[in-house]
């Protein structure tokens, strides 16, 4: 018989019929195992994990912020510390704190403002992290030029008004200049006078306790029993030497220059006004940090002619918080 052309071809070598395991596979067995397999890809998130550092601790520096005056001030900077060794400055990202804030306040950006004399701590807060340094306050720093700012000045009381509030309208006791700290941190005041341009005799003397927080102000009438009760504000009579015949502050209706002096004469600032303004103050525009002084009643939102220990629009002065913060 005449072999066929299939047995032919299998006896060549041209057929192998043991393929035929390898047709029946699927053939994705391989690739399957390829797509499933992540140990690759395991091994190294657990190996980047088990290496990513902790957070161990904050580091406050410096650790003593010692201040001669409350002038001096401080910085302070936070560093978080982890467990590699490796450091990031975190002072930006703090909630920072003062342990008494009636010696220091420590603002959002680490700045620490003297307020009275005595020793705190300094925390930055951070991820449940804390760190600390120590603050002492020496003395009160004793005011300078451009700290206290004449805010608010009444030289001309309209007839029958009582800006002091005692009770009895008085063209002399109810002329009044309103002081404010527009530093960063408590000034004394004491012993400090304030003049017209007129007079030899100073028309008032600030006691010992004058003290000034920031932002905080104190009136001075021209006389009477001022009867203010305003928060961070402080309503006091002229005291000062006149024999005989009381001038009060002796603020010319017509104009004047009205002098803050420190104890040993130089000047902490000044108002010259022209008379202008009758029956109104003239007051810093804007209040406290303004260049420029305008009539009380074209404060935008003010609350009459005059607003002694309160600002224009009858709010209180701010506070160290709302002062110092930026």
């Amino acid at each position: 018989m005449r072999p066929s052309l299939l047995s032919l071809l299998f006896a060549a070598g041209c057929i192998d019929f043991t393929a035929s395991s390898v047709d029946t596979d699927t053939g994705h067995s391989l690739d399957s195992a390829a797509d499933t397999d992540t140990g690759a890809d395991t091994e190294d998130t657990a190996k980047d994990s088990g290496t990513a550092p902790t957070l161990e601790g904050l580091k406050v520096s410096p650790a003593n912020v010692d201040m001669p005056t409350t002038r001096a001030g401080g910085n302070l900077s936070a560093e978080a510390q982890y467990s590699d060794g490796s450091t990031r400055d975190v002072t930006a990202e703090c909630a920072w704190s003062s342990g008494d804030e009636g010696v220091a306040f420590v603002a959002t950006d680490g700045s620490v403002h003297g307020i009275g004399v005595g020793s705190t701590t300094a925390t930055c807060a951070w991820k449940g992290e804390s760190g600390d340094a120590s603050v002492a306050v020496q003395a009160i720093a004793r005011a300078h030029a451009g700290e206290v700012v004449i805010n608010e000045l009444l030289a001309d009381p309209a007839t029958g008004a009582d800006p002091n509030n005692d009770g009895a309208a008085d063209a002399s006791d109810d002329e009044f200049v309103e002081l404010v700290n527009a530093a960063g941190f408590t000034v004394d005041l004491a012993g400090a006078t304030l003049w017209d341009s007129s007079n030899v005799i100073a028309r008032h003397t600030f006691a010992p306790a004058a003290q000034l927080l920031p932002g905080s102000a104190i009136v001075v009438f021209g006389g009477g029993t001022p009867n203010l009760h305003a928060e961070r504000c402080t309503a006091v009579p002229v005291t000062n030497e006149d024999v005989g015949l009381s001038l009060g502050l002796a603020l010319n209706n017509d104009g004047d220059t009205l002098t803050l002096k420190d104890p040993d004469g130089a000047e902490l600032a000044a108002l010259t006004y022209d008379g202008a303004i009758e029956d109104a103050s003239n007051v810093l525009d804007p209040e406290i940090d303004g260049s420029r002084y305008t009539h009380h009643s074209y404060i935008t939102d003010s609350i009459g002619p005059y607003s002694p220990c309160t600002l224009a629009t009858g709010a209180s002065f701010p506070t160290v918080s709302e002062r110092l913060t930026p």
